[in-house]
């Protein structure tokens, strides 16, 4: 049996109309020297039988294991006590990855020695229509960057699943997904980021993000949005502990402008919450009063950079407008 280089750890809760898709692409691979582990986390629709199917049919390659409903970071921090690949990579099981996906992250990985490979991915609609390709500006495919000399690192897509982590890292670091809070991948890959030296990028879409009406993200709980807060909180304490806060503060501040600043209150204006939408903005100015002086505003797209001008005049019945008019 061929030793497995890459663990792939797929959390299922109630996906039975997307799983099989998702494992399907998985099971499709390019690449022969990886394990998917399946964490059921208590699962009340058939998504567990349909698990059960790709293990009868693969038991080399699926492994399948069950807990009590705890939670999306509860079973990736328990995929990982049964994963043995020198690498992670994570999978959301609504999601599907191309047939390339391991394969080109493996080799970029080998071939660097990364302690994280990074690639692009593609936004899809529930038919599986491609809505945007992101791509990360600014980072030229193949060459390792170092986080202490090229601190833009830190403000990469926050998303763990167009990543692949050095399993030993998190292990050593003893990295953990926060349980039942917003924003944990933020969390985690600004935490593991920390204790990295070989960063590198894949500029191919291989992982196919699905936008469902129904996702956690695209449904966003308003009464929810205050733990962004909190998770940029974390990273800040992380950081200060670390004795790094001030090396970063630039780069942490513009992921607090892009996060919340910007997303979260863009998120609340067209969904007409104005007082919560103020009630998060006087929180990011009491942690950010000086934002605007910030050196990576000129970095900002031109459509987002429109958008920040308006919240800076608060022009916030524009803002609504343009997305009216733009969905």
């Amino acid at each position: 049996m061929r030793m497995k280089e890459i663990s792939v750890i797929v959390p299922i809760y109630n996906v039975e109309k997307y799983i099989e898709s998702c494992l399907t692409s998985l099971e499709n691979q390019e690449f022969d020297a990886y394990e998917v582990i399946l964490m059921d986390d208590g699962s009340t629709d058939k998504s567990r039988d349909i698990a059960e199917q790709f293990v009868a049919k693969n038991p080399d390659k699926f492994k399948l294991f069950h807990q009590e409903n705890a939670g999306q970071s509860a079973a990736r921090n328990n995929g990982l006590k049964f994963a043995c690949g020198k690498y992670i990579a994570y999978v959301d099981s609504d999601d599907t990855v191309e047939s390339n996906y391991l394969k080109v992250m493996y080799e970029m990985a080998q071939k660097t020695d990364a302690d994280l490979v990074f690639c692009a991915f593609r936004s899809v609609d529930e038919e599986g229509n491609c809505i945007k390709e992101v791509h990360e500006n600014g980072f030229t495919p193949g060459v390792i960057y170092n986080i202490k000399e090229e601190k833009t690192l830190l403000m990469m897509e926050n998303s763990v699943w167009n990543k692949l982590f050095k399993r030993e890292i998190i292990q050593n670091e003893k990295l953990l997904f926060p349980d039942r809070v917003w924003a944990e991948d933020l969390r985690f890959t600004k935490k593991y980021l920390a204790h990295t030296s070989k960063c590198v990028y894949v500029d191919v879409p291989v992982y196919n993000y699905y936008q469902r009406s129904g996702s956690t993200l695209h449904s966003m709980k308003l009464e929810r949005t205050k733990e962004i807060l909190t998770a940029l909180d974390d990273v800040s304490d992380f950081y200060k502990k670390k004795g790094l806060f001030e090396y970063y503060k630039d780069e942490i501040e513009m992921i607090a402008i892009q996060e919340i600043y910007i997303y979260t209150m863009v998120k609340l204006i067209r969904s007409g919450e104005m007082e919560q939408m103020k009630s998060i903005r006087s929180e990011f100015l009491k942690r950010y009063p000086d934002f605007k002086k910030n050196k990576y505003i000129t970095r900002l797209a031109r459509n987002r950079r429109i958008v920040y001008e308006l919240l800076n005049r608060k022009l916030y019945v524009i803002v609504k407008l343009i997305f009216m008019i733009k969905d």
